[in-house]
């Protein structure tokens, strides 16, 4: 609450006041000083404004750095002073003044029987020299400040009284301090602003004048220069003014390494002349940068799997996770391998949510589905004007945006042999640069890789970097296929019954568990929790037969629910039962191989359309497999 004082130097003055103070509806406490009472010192701490009379608000100024309000008698206010003298019996009275204009054209004249004589006065010496003259004159009256009134308290046969103040007089101040009031509680509002934001960036921040001495310094800056003397930043800090002017320069400053720039500012027509230094720590810099890469992380980004929602019976796949649970206690690199949809991005995310990163990104890069042409510049990032349609500002790559967290590389074994040399360096060095920059950018990441694919066989054909391969094989985790591990294949087919139900009102025969026990599950996890989405459609009981239809089992007589052909082998040779096609299972290279010479022996047999049609595929897919992508 703003809050003025007024100091009275009459009781009748006070008493005034105090009503003028409640007809204005202004926040202030009225005091009253004697004359011999007015040199002890005012407790001014709980306010914002004081008023004082004439020259008493002067003496007060050299006292306070608060706002003085200085009130001065008016003319109807003198005359009233003049008529109470009269009224005394008074015939010679001077009127001496320091404070109120008294340049009248006459300078003496008569009022009723008494002899009226303005003296307006500017320093001591002429306020004794004046009172002097009304002692000669034979003056027996007096109107004039309190300076003037202390001077004449010597003076025998002299009624000598203050200048009173008008209630209208009283009443304009009071309506100015009300005005005052409102704009210290801006002003200290504003500074008490500007004192939170100041002290609380993470900027330090210094000025110093031409004196070199530290006019401001803020809570950042003091801590950076902990330990050194205030009276001191102005040496310790100048040496670096030159090289951080209007600029941002790295330097080492009391053990610190911070960013610091310095300005200049000179204000003309004023003696503002002064030197701005704007300091940063490094690590400050740091943990912004980290902020700022945490909420810029998308929800795809975050690590949702952990180790005990992870559903597993199996002794074999519990001894795999205890096993990872003992890698997220460090940062090695893990490869996890595996065939397709055993889950190895669900082990990854686990891992990732058990260690020290938790809290920090998870970056999950499938390799396969990167398109080679922009596989560096995903991984890695662009700089600015890179290359033809990159973006103004550049982009940060996905190692970037993994900083202080996990980077998962699925299908690692699918990167291009150069991307693969990048990739390396990057694993080697932690840190990583865009395309077209000439920085490197430190990095804070921990690596997990996977895999469906065995990768020194394609290190012997040349297709997978041997030194990359010792890199990422650190921690190894070899995740078993779903038909391998039975005990897991029940309980996972009721959790995902569950959820696809939206409730576990439904019942599974012994024969159709027994059908699932006995299932290949080439497509593992990833497979199975598909059967159990479809058997939604079929009502709550799960029967084999339904089963057998959602997995195309039950009968081959109808080719559109062919999905897979059936094989029958025999020594080295495979026959396909729809065609008379025999395969030398030597001359094979790769599973791709055998696709494509199956294909181009059915087409013997089949039309493209035909052939399409049997086999669910589309023209594109089948020139595709055709052509051994």
């Amino acid at each position: 609450m703003q809050k003025a004082i007024f100091v009275a130097h009459t009781a009748h003055l006070a008493k005034m006041a105090e009503s003028c103070a409640q007809e204005s509806s202004v926040n202030c406490d009225v005091v009253y000083k004697a004359l011999d009472e007015i040199d002890e010192p005012l407790d001014l701490k709980d306010y914002q404004l004081v008023i004082a009379y004439g020259d008493y608000a002067q003496d007060l100024k050299a006292q306070t750095d608060l706002t003085i309000l200085e009130i001065n008698p008016d003319f109807v206010s003198l005359l009233q002073d003049i008529e109470s003298l009269i009224a005394l019996g008074k015939k010679q009275i001077f009127v001496i003044s320091d404070v109120i204009d008294l340049d009248f054209e006459l300078k003496t004249f008569k009022l009723a029987d008494a002899q009226i004589i303005f003296t307006k006065v500017s320093t001591k010496k002429e306020a004794v020299l004046a009172l002097a003259q009304a002692r000669a004159a034979l003056a027996d009256g007096l109107v004039g400040s309190i300076n003037i009134l202390k001077l004449a308290q010597g003076y025998k046969d002299l009624t000598a009284i203050p200048f009173s103040l008008s209630k209208n007089a009283i009443l304009k101040t009071m309506k100015a301090a009300k005005r005052i009031l409102h704009l210290e509680k801006v002003k200290r509002l504003q500074l008490t602003r500007l004192d939170l934001l100041i002290n609380n960036i993470q900027e330090g921040i210094l000025i110093f004048n031409l004196s070199k001495e530290t006019v401001f310094s803020n809570v950042q800056a003091d801590s950076i220069l902990k330990g050194i003397d205030k009276d001191h930043y102005y040496d310790f800090v100048s040496p670096y003014f030159k090289e951080s002017t209007d600029v941002n320069k790295v330097i080492e400053l009391n053990g610190h390494q911070v960013l610091m720039q310095t300005k200049h500012f000179i204000f003309p027509q004023t003696d503002i002349d002064n030197y701005v230094v704007i300091i940063q720590a490094a690590n400050e810099i740091e943990k912004q940068e980290h902020t700022l890469r945490k909420h810029t992380v998308s929800k795809g980004l975050i690590a949702k799997a952990t180790f005990s929602s992870m559903c597993v019976n199996d002794k074999q796949t519990k001894e795999i996770v205890e096993t990872a649970k003992r890698f997220a206690t460090t940062d090695s690199t893990v490869l996890i391998c595996g065939e397709t949809g055993v889950g190895k991005e669900i082990l990854a995310q686990s891992i990732h949510n058990a260690s020290s990163r938790k809290a920090e990104p998870f970056v999950s890069v499938n390799c396969a589905s990167l398109p080679p042409s922009l596989i560096e510049s995903e991984l890695f990032g662009y700089a600015e004007g890179a290359f033809t349609g990159a973006r103004a500002k550049g982009k940060k790559g996905l190692f970037e945006l993994a900083h202080r967290g996990t980077i998962f590389l699925d299908e690692i074994g699918e990167l291009p042999i150069d991307i693969q040399a990048l990739l390396l360096r990057v694993l080697q060095e932690r840190e990583v640069m865009r395309i077209g920059d000439d920085k490197v950018i430190p990095l804070d990441v921990r690596v997990i890789c996977a895999t469906n694919r065995h990768l020194m066989e394609l290190c012997e054909e040349g297709k997978f970097r041997l030194d990359l391969y010792y890199r990422i094989n650190v921690l190894r985790l070899r995740v078993p296929a779903l038909r391998d591990r039975k005990d897991d294949i029940i309980t996972l087919f009721k959790l995902f019954l569950t959820k696809a139900f939206g409730h576990e009102r439904f019942s599974l025969s012994d024969k159709a568990q027994a059908f699932l026990l006995n299932q290949p599950w080439r497509g593992n996890i990833r497979e199975l929790r598909n059967v159990a989405e479809a058997c939604v459609l079929y009502g709550n009981e799960i029967k084999v037969e339904t089963l057998e239809e959602i997995t195309y089992q039950k009968t081959l007589d109808d080719d559109k629910k062919a999905q897979v052909l059936p094989f029958k082998q025999k020594d080295n040779l495979v026959k396909v039962d729809d065609a008379s096609l025999v395969l030398d299972l030597k001359s094979l290279t790769s599973l791709k191989d055998a696709e494509k010479k199956i294909l181009e022996g059915m087409l013997q047999h089949y039309s493209i359309q035909d052939l399409c049609k049997k086999l669910g595929l589309s023209r594109v897919t089948l020139w595709r497999k055709l052509r051994g992508d």
